[in-house]
């Protein structure tokens, strides 16, 4: 499309050639900025960084929840989000305290939680302290399900259970009475790092419209090149006009096979269709597959 205006250049078109390439950078600037704030929302789903208590070098110690590594003992306690003295502000304090921080094992305790964040299942799930291992491997999926909590889901329930033998090789009891959890994933690792992940990184080619504007495409270019080879033949007969001008109008010819208006024209309609989903509450991070949700 730069080409195209580039040619009209040449061929004394300056004031359209300016306002279609200042129409093509505004728009597809609008489309750039739509997923760059769709981006930033997807990123805002990402755990907020609060302390923990977490078994390490023979003593719980405090650390923070970005620190946890897979094979950390932690002792998991719901902390309600409240807002500020100031009712002015009414700024929440704490808001991630009822946010599970990684993907874990529910060893001693009981909690419920709702994975809505991740599954869309808005019915609350109980999750209950793993008591006895039968088996070589963890089935996470299936038979020690009730047992797993996945990170971003939220905590409505934590009840940790106290006990005075030192259980599990001798780790004592949680100082704050929380559930005692070992650490499986982390990070992009986890549940809800994979489905940020897919969002985010998903670069995959669209293709479900490309063979329809390819045979139109081709189409067009083969009534292109008859006009083009049409106009050169004629116009090599006459002496009296310019092989520059006659060279430039065949080429101009041929790159109208794709008008330069059409990015505008798709930075607009997509553009359009973004703001109206953006209402809505719903965040595309792949504008160009709006046009192939249309079709559905």
């Amino acid at each position: 499309q730069l080409f195209c205006v580039i040619l009209w250049m040449l061929d004394n078109y300056w004031q359209y050639s300016f306002f279609t390439l200042f129409m093509i950078l505004t728009f597809e600037g609008t489309v750039v900025f739509s997923r760059i704030k769709s981006l930033g929302a997807l990123r805002g789903m990402g755990n907020k960084a609060r302390p923990i208590i977490a078994f390490r070098l023979g003593k719980w110690i405090s650390i923070d929840n970005t620190e946890l590594l897979p094979g950390d003992l932690i002792s998991l306690v719901r902390v309600k989000p409240h807002y500020a003295k100031d009712e002015k502000t009414k700024n929440i304090e704490d808001e991630g305290g009822d946010i599970v921080p990684a993907d874990i094992l529910l060893l001693r305790g009981a909690t419920v939680v709702t994975e809505a964040s991740l599954t869309g299942e808005s019915v609350p799930q109980m999750k209950e302290g793993l008591s006895d291992f039968e088996g070589d491997a963890l089935s996470i999926k299936i038979k020690h399900k009730s047992h797993i909590m996945y990170a971003g889901t939220k905590l409505l329930q934590c009840k940790g259970e106290e006990t005075d033998a030192q259980v599990y090789k001798g780790v004592p009891n949680p100082p704050d009475g929380g559930c005692l959890c070992f650490v499986l994933r982390t990070g992009f690792s986890s549940a809800q790092g994979k489905l940020v992940r897919m969002i985010e990184g998903s670069q995959e080619k669209v293709q479900g419209h490309e063979r329809d504007t390819a045979l139109l495409l081709l189409l067009l270019f083969f009534f292109a090149l008859a006009s083009s080879g049409y106009v050169l033949y004629h116009g090599m007969h006459d002496e009296n006009r310019s092989q520059y001008e006659l060279l430039l109008h065949c080429i101009l010819i041929i790159t109208s096979v794709i008008p330069p208006e059409l990015p505008m024209q798709m930075a607009l309609a997509v553009n359009s269709s973004l703001m109206t989903l953006m209402k809505m509450q719903v965040f595309c991070t792949e504008p160009y597959r709006v046009p192939i949700a249309g079709r559905l």
